[in-house]
């Protein structure tokens, strides 16, 4: 190509540059435009957040303050404040800290268990004071009733394996069995029940001075006792960590280097069925987070902790990081989205 040839093509070049130059100014100016629109909503939206964070925080300053979130018609009660002392909700798994009628609920205040009375229809939060009378029952595993509003079930915390229902309104104890005769002395620990009714308890034991642990489960109907052996070289669980009942009370869930899923009322234990997964996965999902920060997801419905929620499936209690301490909140929240707690037939 020579030099004129060169020259005709840049000069046409350049024409078609020209002729093009509209449509590509038009089409940065559309993308400047959504660029600076995205830019203005994440402004607007961290704007927003900041507003929701400070408008709740100082809504929710004390114990039994409500909040109202305008965007979801979530409604939130602070529970507890520093007056309180240090706080804390037992771990739950196929449990709540509500009562059947969502009318109680248990907090753990410096250790002791308190008993506060709620009242679903306002949000309205009143502690009663401790949960328990004259004899010592280990709170942190304590059981609501799931046919009496007023009752509560729990292990003696002395060193015998007694089982107890406490009446919260009459401060009455009924023994309803003592396993010390068969058992002798030692710790009963981790208490779990059926959640559809009271026929069917569990719990962990072990003797005194010695590493051999057992799971005793009681069918109360029939007074029948079924022990899972947890050292047993072949059909025991290495690493024991924890065993619970399943919602229905038929099966007994072992927990540890694996998990073993027991069907005690018609199955030896050699016959209980291992899974894939361990007993730290399955517990996974039940673990509430003590990091999670309440006031920072105030407008986000969906990230709320539903580790422990009322029989209904309405209420959340759990607990965030409020300032410089940990404090416990209600929060009202859909029944449909329950985290499956363990291997119970639906939740």
């Amino acid at each position: 190509m020579n030099l004129r040839e060169q020259d005709l093509s840049l000069r046409a070049s350049f024409r078609r540059i020209a002729n093009n130059l509209p449509d590509i100014k038009s089409a940065l100016a559309v993308w400047t435009i959504a660029a600076t629109l995205l830019i203005q909503q994440s402004v607007i939206t961290r704007i927003s957040q900041r507003a929701d964070f400070h408008k709740s925080n100082a809504a929710l300053s004390e114990a039994g303050s409500v909040f109202i979130d305008q965007k979801s018609e979530t409604r939130f009660v602070r529970v507890t404040d520093s007056r309180d002392g240090q706080t804390a909700l037992a771990r739950r798994i196929n449990n709540s800290s509500f009562n059947m009628d969502s009318t109680r609920f248990v907090v753990s205040l410096d250790g002791v268990a308190m008993l506060y009375s709620f009242d679903p229809s306002v949000f309205g939060v009143r502690k009663q004071g401790p949960l328990l009378g004259s004899i010592e029952l280990q709170s942190s595993s304590c059981q609501w009733s799931a046919v009496e509003a007023d009752t509560i079930f729990g292990l003696d915390s002395a060193d015998a394996a007694r089982l107890y229902a406490y009446n919260t309104k009459l401060g009455s104890y009924t023994l309803l069995k003592d396993f010390s005769g068969v058992l002798g002395n030692g710790k009963a620990e981790q208490l779990s029940k059926s959640w559809f009714d009271d026929n069917h308890f569990a719990f962990t034991w072990r003797e005194i001075g010695s590493s051999e642990s057992l799971v005793v489960v009681w069918d109360k109907a029939a007074d029948s006792a079924f022990t899972f052996h947890v050292n047993d070289p072949v059909d025991g669980v290495r690493g024991f960590n924890g065993a619970h009942l399943d919602r229905s009370g038929e099966a007994l869930i072992v927990n540890g280097d694996v998990t073993r899923v027991w069907r005690y009322r018609n199955r030896p234990q050699s016959e209980a069925v291992q899974l894939e997964s361990s007993g730290d996965d399955l517990n996974a999902a039940t673990e509430q987070g003590g990091s999670f920060e309440l006031f920072a997801s105030i407008s986000r419905p969906s990230d709320l902790p539903r580790g422990d929620v009322s029989r209904d499936g309405r209420l959340s209690i759990f607990s965030s990081q409020a300032g410089s301490r940990t404090d416990v909140f209600i929060a009202s929240v859909t029944a449909t989205r329950l985290l499956r707690a363990s291997l119970g037939p639906i939740l």
